[in-house]
């Protein structure tokens, strides 16, 4: 999958664990909250791999550090713009 591909996937994950945030551009969040990802390569200077860009219902963006999220569904593109099975927060 490429990198564009990898972009413009969504999932939804729920967090296993707390997260503080220690940086500006990092999302906190609660065990149990449910997060949008919106890219598990989020292209963002400085920002290493292994972290996503996520949105929270609260509508909060900013990066989150991937090993405390357990992926919940996956919708391709074409059935987000469609709002097949799509929870939009």
């Amino acid at each position: 999958m490429s990198n564009d591909e990898e972009r413009l996937q969504v999932c939804f994950a729920e967090a296993i664990y707390t997260n503080v945030a220690e940086y500006p551009e990092e999302l906190a969040f609660e065990r149990g909250d449910v997060l949008r990802v919106l890219s598990k390569n989020p292209g963002i200077d400085g920002i290493s791999e292994g972290w996503w860009l996520c949105v929270d219902r609260k509508g909060r963006k900013g990066v989150v550090p991937a090993n405390r999220l357990q992926v919940m569904q996956r919708f391709a593109d074409e059935d987000v713009a469609k709002g097949v099975n799509f929870v939009p927060f």
